[in-house]
């Protein structure tokens, strides 16, 4: 699990609740529900995460392709 602060989660009792801030307001919640609420929460940032890597993938390519191209420009406009 690469998020390490949700190991103590499965230590805990299931009857017991946690305090969930809602706006300016704290509300107390069962563990289940916010073990769901995390992981959902997690899926979405690994999500966004994935989709950051890919266009962080893309981006460095077109940068790579487009540094070669103008060398190969510049190359050859000295050559005339």
């Amino acid at each position: 699990m690469p998020f390490r602060f949700l190991q103590p989660f499965p230590q805990l009792q299931r009857a017991g609740s946690f305090a969930d801030s809602s706006s300016i307001r704290f509300v107390g919640i069962p563990v289940p529900a916010l073990q769901d609420k995390l992981g959902s929460q997690i899926k979405e940032i690994e999500t966004e995460v994935d989709a950051l890597g890919k266009r962080l993938h893309y981006l460095e390519t077109t940068a790579k392709n487009s540094q070669e191209h103008i060398e190969k420009m510049l190359k050859g406009a000295g050559q005339q």
